[in-house]
This record gives structure tokens, sequence and C-alpha cells, in this order.
């Protein structure tokens, strides 16, 4: 029971340095590595192109419209890897590539200041 009090201290510490969306996507990184090491390069395939949609999917509205933009956000880090992990490693490349962008730009499409759906939940 130590152990597991010492291991949520860690996490708060964390979470206080980091912040809610880079600690979620740390906390991520283990179920990434062993998700890529049991189902092999597909899974790789998956969240690389995942992550590289949702990058491009957050900037070129932005870049688009003139506004500010950073290139690592960590809502685009968490979108992605949540989308990779929820597909198969054998989804094919376009479903990737579709499910990033529709996560990407109408989910961020902000509504009155909010985003009127949550990215990640797309």
């Amino acid at each position: 029971m130590k152990l597991l009090w010492i291991g949520l201290a860690e996490i708060k510490k964390l979470r206080g340095r980091l912040g809610a969306k880079w600690c979620v996507v740390v906390l991520l990184l283990p179920v990434v590595g062993f998700g890529i090491a049991h189902f092999g390069w597909r899974a790789a395939l998956v969240l690389l192109v995942s992550l590289l949609v949702s990058i491009l999917g957050g900037i070129l509205p932005r870049a688009l419209a003139r506004e500010r933009f950073k290139v690592f956000h960590d809502g685009t880090f968490v979108t992605a890897l949540l989308l990779a992990l929820s597909m198969g490693a054998g989804t094919p490349v376009y479903m990737v590539i579709a499910g990033a962008l529709v996560a990407s730009i109408a989910g961020k499409w902000q509504v009155l200041g909010r985003n009127w759906l949550n990215p990640a939940a797309l």
C-alpha cells in the first residue's frame, strides 16, 4: 500500500510540473509502447499517421486564418494518442487520416469561444 501511495504522490508532482494534458501524454506512453511491441509496425504506423495529421490539422486552419499557433500543442498529442489507441493496428491509413482530420479540425472548431465537441472523444 505504501508503494501505491508513493506512486500517486509522484504522479501529482508530475502533473504540477507538466500540466494535466502533458501528464496524460506521459502516462499513455507505456500503453503506446506495449501496443507497438505487441502489434508491431502497423500499430506504430497508425500512431505516427494519427500524430502527424493531428498536428497538421491543428496548424493548417490557424495558419490560413493568420492566427498564432503552436506546433506541439498538448491537446493535439492527447487527441492523436487517444485516436491511435482506439483504432486497431489493421486500420487502413485513409481512415486514420479521416479520423484525425475530423477530430482536429471539426472537434476544435470553436463556437462562442468554446469547443463544441471534445476532439478526443470524436
